[in-house]
């Protein structure tokens, strides 16, 4: 694990403190989830044809039509606790694209109460936002809903 240096003025001590690389340290988390999503039956992840996929990492693809994308980064920094271990704050974005906004806007929602308060292998997510946010449309007029959440996940 790599490791860069992090500094904030705001702390009371010199504000710099060495913190492991998030993403290197829980590029996981996204798979688990997407894996868990399709275990729910929400669409289908990692499958051998990849043309049957419908759930993503990182980009919307340009078909299927109606697909549910995660898009992982951004965190605060990691906070130290007894023992040496460590707290990860990672955030994740899950976007959901479909033909029909009722439908875009109803399976974000029901994503998000899912997921909302969940634990999925060892990591815990919470619900940043009230609601889905609507995106809206993409270039081929699909609509586009938002859910963001805040994981917390102990480094061992």
């Amino acid at each position: 694990m790599t490791c860069q240096r992090q500094c904030n003025e705001a702390l009371p001590y010199d504000g710099c403190r060495e913190t492991p690389d998030l993403f290197e340290a829980d590029m996981s988390i996204p798979s688990d989830i997407a894996t868990y999503l399709a275990a729910q039956g929400y669409g289908v992840y990692a499958n051998v044809n990849p043309a049957l996929n419908t759930i993503f990492q990182d980009e919307f693809q340009d078909q299927p039509s109606n697909q549910i994308v995660l898009f992982f980064g951004g965190s605060r920094a990691p906070a130290e606790v007894m023992g040496g271990d460590a707290v990860d704050y990672p955030a994740i974005d899950i976007q959901v694209r479909n033909t029909s906004k009722a439908t875009a806007r109803s399976t974000a929602e029901a994503l998000r109460v899912l997921l909302d308060c969940q634990e999925i292998n060892g990591a815990s997510l919470f619900d940043d936002l009230s609601a889905p946010v609507f995106l809206g449309k993409d270039e081929s007029n699909r609509y586009r809903f938002v859910i963001t959440f805040s994981i917390t996940k102990e480094r061992i």
